[in-house]
C-alpha cells in the first residue's frame, strides 16, 4: 500500500480538525493526505473552477453579455467553495458551497427568462423578484427554483426554435451526477465495501461524490453554453422582425457587424475534446458579440 495512504480508522482528524459541517460524504475523512479531509471530492472541483474562470475571460474578449459573465463567475464559485468545503469539511466553507448554487441557479433563470429582451431594458420586476428569492433561502424555493429552470429551459427552447443538443445535453449530465450522488448518499456502506475490494489509486474510481462534481460541471457548462444560444436566437429573431418593418417603411437596411462565432469559439478553446455542434447557429448574422444595428440612421447596442 502506497506511503501516501493512509488508514482513515486509524486517524481521521486532520490539520482542520474536528468536522464540524452538518455533511459529511462517502469518502474516507483525511484518507490520503492529513492536509485534505476529503481528497477526491475536493481535486474533482477542478471541472468547476478552472473552465468557467477561462470562459468567463473569453467572454469579456468576445464582449458578451454581461449575465453570461456573471453566469460563469457564480458557477466558478460553486465550484471554489465546494473545493474549500470538503478541503475542511468545515461548516463555513459548508456555506460556501451551498450559497452559490441558489445564486447562480438565480442567474441562469434570469439568462432564460430575459432571452429576449431588449437591449439596455432592466428587467427590474424579474430582478426584484429573484433578489427576494434570493433572501428567503430555504430547500423548498431553491427546489422549485431549479424545477422553473428546467421547465423554462425546455419551453424556451420550442418557443425560439433553438437547438435542444445542449439543453439535453445538461439535463443527462446532471441527470446521471444526481443518480450517483444519491447512491453514494444512500448506499455509502455498499460503495465504501466495494470501493475496498479495488487497489489503490484505482479505488478512485469508486468516488462516486467526485463523479457527480464531473457530471454537474458539464451539465452546468453546456447549461450557460445553451442561453448564450437561446440569446444569439431572439436577437436574430428581432432582427429580422425590425428588417422586416424597416424594409415596409422604406428604411435603412439593418446589417450587423463583426464576425466572431461566439459559442463554437468557447468550445474549442475550452472543451477541445468535445466535438463542436454545427456553428451555423452562430453565424455573424446573430450578432450577440459587440455588433451594431444600423435602422434609418440610428445605432443599437446588443450588449445587455
Amino acid at each position: 500500500m502506497p506511503a501516501l495512504y493512509r488508514d482513515p480508522l486509524v486517524d481521521n482528524v486532520g490539520v482542520w480538525g474536528i468536522p464540524t459541517s452538518t455533511l459529511d460524504w462517502c469518502e474516507e475523512n483525511y484518507a490520503v493526505t492529513r492536509y485534505v479531509a476529503e481528497f477526491w471530492n475536493t481535486i474533482t472541483n477542478y471541472f468547476m473552477v478552472v473552465p468557467p474562470l477561462l470562459a468567463a475571460l473569453r467572454c469579456h474578449q468576445l464582449g458578451l453579455d454581461t449575465r453570461f459573465l456573471l453566469s460563469f463567475l457564480s458557477f466558478m464559485g460553486i465550484g471554489v467553495g465546494s473545493t474549500l468545503f470538503h478541503a475542511t469539511l468545515q461548516y463555513k466553507m459548508q456555506l460556501l458551497d451551498e450559497l452559490p448554487m441558489i445564486y447562480c441557479t438565480y442567474i441562469m433563470l434570469y439568462c432564460v427568462l430575459a432571452c429576449d429582451n431588449e437591449p439596455r431594458k432592466k428587467n427590474v420586476g424579474l430582478k426584484l423578484f429573484l433578489t427576494v428569492c434570493n433572501i428567503l433561502v430555504t430547500v423548498w424555493v431553491y427546489g422549485l427554483s431549479v424545477a422553473v429552470l428546467i421547465i423554462s429551459t425546455v419551453h424556451s427552447a420550442r418557443k425560439h426554435n433553438v437547438s435542444q443538443g445542449l439543453s439535453f445535453s445538461a439535463f443527462v449530465c446532471y441527470g446521471i451526477g444526481f443518480i450517483l450522488w444519491n447512491i453514494d448518499n444512500a448506499f455509502c456502506t455498499h460503495v465504501r465495501y466495494f470501493r475496498g475490494l479495488i487497489p489503490w489509486p484505482f479505488n478512485a474510481l469508486g468516488q462516486l461524490h467526485g463523479w457527480w462534481h464531473c457530471f454537474a460541471a458539464f451539465g452546468g457548462y453546456f447549461q450557460i453554453l445553451y442561453t448564450i444560444d437561446l440569446r444569439v436566437k431572439c436577437m436574430k429573431n428581432k432582427r429580422k422582425s425590425e428588417q422586416n418593418g424597416s424594409h415596409q417603411n422604406g428604411g435603412t437596411d439593418i446589417r450587423p457587424l463583426g464576425k466572431k462565432n461566439i459559442s463554437s469559439r468557447m468550445f474549442r478553446d475550452l472543451w477541445c475534446w468535445i466535438p463542436v455542434r454545427s456553428r451555423r447557429k452562430y453565424d455573424p448574422e446573430y450578432g450577440v458579440n459587440n455588433n451594431t444595428i444600423i435602422s434609418n440612421g440610428s445605432s443599437k447596442h446588443m450588449r445587455t
